[in-house]
């Protein structure tokens, strides 16, 4: 659970759990079945989400041409990063001569390791903007992220548009995200990217509607003010013209780690960094040029413990414990919802001396992955450990 922590960035609840959670009564013992096969049924949701899940690629553009009448000045011509966790707008620019290399999508298993490898050949940082759903595939790429020093903003879980969602979606993309990073490398993040974005003179109403009820949870959104253009794939030598602040300034410069080919972006890289570095330019991340806190911090346990059940759930196999007495109405079709996902499960139905056939039903289905326990009945609590008494007999 997330809450603002003094200065107005997230951070985790100390506690993990809200104040009356020990006073939560058990639920009633003929609910026991419905609630377990509900949770059950979630997390094969959220595991098919996770596995299937597409992601876009920014485009400059894609935000509406302009601010629209509800956007404060201070925003639309201020700097690429908006601050609004303190009520006033509060923008930030890189300092002259700096620039905080910044890469959305990722991770990519190909690409990230190849930016990183160039970052890591310059002495260089960056800031990843990612996807959690990519965070949920590969967290040893993020964890790869962290340790060459760069540092790593939210990009939702499943890269939408966030002005056409409602409030609530929005919050689960962030929460997710949140939760995919603390399952990878233990930390969470208080910048932002949304998706579609580019600069702060492009927020529209609806983004500024939505980047302000980010920061109502402690978000600082970080948009951009140089395009590398580097998703056109416009060549080796237009990527590095285009990646260089105007006249000197600095800038926050927009790249990509996924999202397809990314060649012409890492060779960009190990062109562009010594070219401006000899022209006097430093590099940094974003939360270092702007001067705020460091974006990512220790997630508190109930992140952890979520996040890592998140993450064992998309790389490895998921056994799902079905207690069952006397359930021959509903048993078929809930098995069969359970087998119905992408994602590999193991489906164990502990017959709790069910008398109407439910553990017949079950071995006629014939579905690979499917077992059942029998056992002489001891309640539906004690049936979901399988290996608790009284004895039971295994057949698939």
């Amino acid at each position: 659970m997330l809450k603002k922590r003094r200065g107005g960035h997230v951070r985790p609840n100390p506690s993990g759990e809200p104040a009356h959670a020990a006073r939560r009564r058990l639920p009633r013992p003929q609910w026991l079945l419905v609630a377990v096969v509900f949770l059950m049924f979630c997390c094969v949701l959220l595991t098919n989400g996770l596995v299937r899940s597409e992601i876009g690629v920014d485009a400059r553009g894609a935000a509406s041409d302009g601010p629209d009448g509800h956007v404060p000045p201070a925003v639309s011509a201020g700097g690429p990063v908006v601050d609004l966790t303190h009520g006033q707008p509060r923008t930030y620019a890189m300092p002259p001569k700096t620039v905080a290399l910044t890469f959305d999508d990722g991770p990519d298993p190909e690409w990230t390791p190849a930016v990183l490898a160039v970052l890591a050949k310059h002495h260089v940082p960056g800031t990843f903007f990612v996807v959690g759903a990519n965070v949920a595939r590969h967290p040893e790429v993020v964890r790869r992220i962290r340790a060459g020093g760069s540092e790593i903003g939210v990009h939702t879980f499943t890269h939408p548009d966030l002005r056409r969602m409602s409030p609530v979606m929005v919050e689960r993309e962030i929460a997710e995200t949140q939760l995919a990073l603390a399952g990878a490398t233990g930390e969470m993040s208080y910048l932002v990217r949304p998706p579609y974005s580019s600069e702060s003179s492009a927020v529209d109403d609806a983004g500024f509607d939505v980047i302000s009820r980010l920061a109502r949870e402690g978000y600082v959104t970080a948009f951009v003010d140089v395009d590398s253009n580097d998703w056109q794939r416009p060549g080796v030598a237009g990527i590095v013209r285009d990646s260089i602040p105007a006249d000197g300034q600095g800038g926050v410069v927009l790249l990509h780690d996924a999202g397809g080919d990314r060649a012409q972006t890492v060779e960009a890289l190990d062109r562009l960094i010594p070219e401006v570095q000899a022209d006097g330019f430093t590099f940094t991340t974003v939360s270092a040029g702007t001067g705020l806190p460091v974006a990512n911090f220790p997630a508190g346990p109930s992140d952890l413990l979520l996040g890592r059940t998140m993450l064992a759930a998309v790389v490895e196999p998921v056994t799902l414990v079905v207690p069952a007495h006397n359930e021959k109405e509903c048993i078929a079709a809930t098995v069969r919802s359970l087998v119905a996902g992408d994602h590999p499960v193991e489906v164990v139905v502990v017959d709790d001396g069910s008398t109407d056939g439910t553990a017949d039903i079950v071995e006629a289905l014939g579905l690979d992955g499917v077992r059942v326990i029998r056992r002489a009945n001891g309640g539906k609590a004690s049936a979901l450990n399988p290996g608790s008494r009284p004895p039971a007999t295994t057949s698939w």
